[in-house]
């Protein structure tokens, strides 16, 4: 009956190896299990991304005709209005820190709050990361928090 046992967890084990290898990146780790990734929460990662690379873009197009300086404040006309706003119906904006400059890991342009805890962050250094709420306002200026 045991080496029916070790027979059976040795099976199990080979499958779930093999299902993992079959579909790489389809499976994560929660706790002692692993569980499927739910696309749709990487699908809305993915299009937050974009946009905020889109915003990316068109600060960097302003920096460049402009002595390399970014916008004086989100409102500047010669930005559309567009790349302003999340990706989500709920005509939210990003949050903009103008006259920043020095540390490159210092936010420039930064999701709100409705995204929960962990928000996507464009620093200055035109870098993309994701960074808690305390871990953003700890990087702000003290003058801008």
């Amino acid at each position: 009956m045991t080496l029916w046992g070790l027979l059976f967890v040795l099976v199990l084990t080979m499958i779930s190896g093999a299902r993992e290898l079959m579909t790489p990146g389809a499976w994560e780790k929660k706790g002692a299990t692993h569980q499927l990734v739910d696309e749709d929460k990487t699908k809305k990662l993915q299009e937050r991304k974009d946009q905020l690379a889109k915003l990316k873009d068109a600060l960097w197009r302003y920096a460049d005709a402009n002595a390399g300086k970014f916008p004086p404040s989100a409102s500047e006309p010669s930005i559309a209005v567009g790349v302003w706003l999340v990706p989500y119906p709920t005509e939210a904006r990003y949050l903009y820190v103008p006259g920043v400059r020095g540390n490159d890991k210092m936010p420039l342009a930064f999701e709100p709050e409705l995204f929960g805890a962990e928000r996507l962050v464009l620093c200055v250094d035109g870098e993309i990361r994701t960074m808690a709420s305390d871990e953003i306002a700890k990087a702000l200026p003290a003058e801008k928090r």
